[in-house]
């Protein structure tokens, strides 16, 4: 759930190829949009002819990303299939990313971008979402008025590139105040991968103007939610059942546990109830014989 005054910083829309494929040899994603030409517009939009489907923001797409760390490919498949690639390009990024230091491929295509190869490794989706998940860890702690695990930020810094800095920083995991300047320097960093900016619309039908905050792709929406999870936007919490994090409706009453909604639908937390109730009724009748 988004945190309400987010809501005046809508995300835009993503661009959703409507055929998503998995190349088991490979080991990658494949997608191609319908139709013939371009995929991006002189100015850098996607054509409308080759991306017909357009996805809104889902809020839960950053969970859900986050526990793809480990995921089959078939999993990988269907999260892209519902929520939309990641667009990578020839440096195997996503192809908003910002120019790298001596770099012989020259960024192509709209918007002074590189242009998306349409082939997707599983192993950079599954960096993605482990470093994902780490950095909702570190942020956790952070916001807990504590330093991020060591082990945490030994993750998120795992490289994934050859260009890639190896291992965190010296003092990662050691301070509070040491790892709230690192996350925010990181999350900085996915902000400008993923394109992430301001946008301001004001049409002839507007009687206001429409302050947006995001990027059209997928990997950019991932950025932007990461970055308002860290930033105090929206409260995260450990569900007691699978141990997943998530962004709860409501803050849980004292002593209530907090439970995630894929743990809420099968039934966990009253198949939780009735193992405590269990539990106290073995103490109370041991008590009794004794």
């Amino acid at each position: 759930m988004i945190p309400p005054h987010t809501r005046w910083f809508a995300p835009a829309p993503r661009p959703v190829p409507r055929r998503i494929w998995l190349d088991e040899e490979d080991q990658s994603l494949r997608w191609e949009p319908i139709g013939e030409g371009e995929l991006f517009a002189p100015d850098g939009t996607p054509n409308a002819d080759t991306w017909p489907s357009y996805l809104e923001h889902e809020a839960d797409v950053l969970l859900r990303f986050s526990r793809l760390g480990d995921a089959e490919p078939e999993r990988i498949l269907s999260f892209a299939q519902r929520f939309g690639v990641l667009e990578l390009c020839a440096h195997e990024r996503p192809h908003t990313h910002p120019p790298l230091p001596d770099e012989d491929l020259n960024p192509v295509g709209g918007a002074g971008y590189c242009r998306p190869t349409q082939r997707e490794p599983l192993r950079i989706w599954r960096s993605y979402a482990t470093r994902c998940a780490a950095v909702m860890r570190i942020a956790e702690r952070v916001h807990d008025d504590a330093p991020g695990s060591r082990d945490d930020w030994e993750i998120y810094y795992t490289p994934a590139f050859p260009t890639d800095v190896s291992g965190a920083p010296d003092g990662a995991g050691k301070t509070l105040e040491g790892d709230r300047y690192t996350l925010g320097r990181a999350l900085d960093g996915w902000l400008a991968v993923g394109g992430v900016r301001a946008r301001l619309e004001w049409g002839p039908d507007q009687g206001r103007p429409k302050m947006s905050v995001g990027s059209p792709t997928l990997f950019g929406a991932i950025a932007r939610e990461i970055a308002f999870v860290a930033s105090g936007s929206g409260g995260l919490l450990q569900c007691h059942g699978c141990g997943a994090l998530f962004t709860p409706d409501r803050k849980p009453r004292k002593g209530e546990r907090p439970w995630c909604v894929d743990c809420s639908e099968k039934g966990e937390p009253l198949k939780a109830a009735k193992r405590r109730y269990r539990q106290r009724r073995r103490r109370h009748n041991r008590k009794e014989r004794d």
